[in-house]
């Protein structure tokens, strides 16, 4: 029996842009209406769940599994249906674009949180997408992985390269559009001090809730306008791509990733889902004198540092998290070290 194991890598969002959701009309994609278009800056992490590929005999009907890894820093329960599960839609669709049944076993072994903006289930996604065709030997061109791939998620794109490998993370890279235009990057260098939270962040509820913000925002801007007499065009609130670039660029260039010109868009809404969530990232930036990052709609929090600087940033952190363990805020809430991937 061929099998094959292949680490499905956490990711941070270093910059996150995002834009007005898409109205529907004429010219604009029926798939596409109300999804958010976006500009990050993504890279991975040493944290990866497991994806074990098994072949089975000819005929045989696929199967899924899904547990956590004995080391997983927080586990909660698997309560959701095995056919939600994006490893499970992955292996779908792959049958679909075959037109056939798959004979194979997948055991996702996780130790990516749930709920954590680190793109767990995207990874696992990308794993199989890429990982099953090549253990059964069946063509397919990257094209067609990455349209397999932008029906699961907009960040499933980034872990289906043609590149990849099974115990190497996909190369860092600029994204743009709803996560269809990839472009790899030279990786920037950096030591990670990665705070997960006891309490997830729902992905759907925190884009609602930008929305709610950009409404807010839009109200505001237009109400400056008539105030002061302006004409013209309204303000764009499309992604900053050109700013997610400059950024990425300073980085790679410096060899050093600031965290003060790190940005997420989706900061603010998702504190507004989950206030415990801002009531963590308050403490941790008094307790350090630096702003933590947030990757993804949440809900962990990172601070980018150096080798030189970890020891004192990682001992300011452990205080902070051990203070607050009895908040609700901070109860359960655990540090992790790691590094982004080169």
């Amino acid at each position: 029996m061929s099998i094959n194991t292949w680490h499905a890598f956490a990711k941070l969002n270093l910059c996150l842009s995002v834009g007005a959701p898409n109205p529907a009309g004429a010219d604009k994609p029926a798939d596409k209406v109300g999804w958010h278009p976006i500009a990050t800056w993504m890279q991975c992490i040493d944290l990866h769940d497991d994806v074990i590929l098994r072949a089975l005999p000819a005929g045989s009907p696929a199967s899924i599994s899904i547990r956590w890894a004995d080391d997983a820093p927080r586990q909660t329960p698997i309560d959701w249906p095995i056919e939600q599960d994006l490893a499970c839609r992955a292996l779908r669709a792959l049958e679909a674009h075959f037109a056939r049944p798959l004979p194979v076993s997948i055991e996702v072994v996780k130790r990516i949180p749930v709920g954590s903006g680190l793109g767990g289930g995207s990874s696992d996604a990308g794993a199989v997408l890429v990982g099953v065709p090549r253990m059964l030997s069946l063509p397919i061109s990257q094209e067609d992985l990455l349209r397999l791939a932008l029906t699961l998620g907009s960040d499933v794109g980034f872990f289906a390269d043609e590149s990849a490998r099974a115990a190497a993370p996909p190369n860092a890279a600029v994204i743009s559009g709803f996560g269809e235009l990839i472009e790899r990057t030279d990786p920037a260098p950096a030591h990670i001090l990665l705070i997960i939270p006891s309490y997830p962040c729902a992905t759907a509820a925190v884009y609602k809730a930008f929305d709610d913000v950009l409404r807010e925002r839009q109200s505001q801007d237009r109400a400056e306008r008539a105030f002061r007499y302006l004409t013209g065009k309204d303000k764009d609130y499309g992604p900053r791509l050109s700013l997610v670039e400059a950024r990425w660029s300073r980085a790679v260039e410096r060899a050093k990733v600031e965290g003060d010109r790190l940005f997420n868009d989706l900061e603010v809404p998702a504190y507004r889902v989950e206030p415990r969530l801002g009531a963590l990232s308050k403490a941790l930036a008094r307790a350090t004198r630096e702003t933590p990052c947030l990757t993804g709609s949440g809900s962990c929090l990172f601070f980018p540092t150096t080798v030189g600087k970890i020891d004192k940033l990682a001992e300011r952190v452990s205080k902070l998290l051990e203070a607050v363990a009895g908040e609700d805020f901070g109860v359960g809430a655990k540090m992790l070290r790691t590094t982004l991937k080169s």
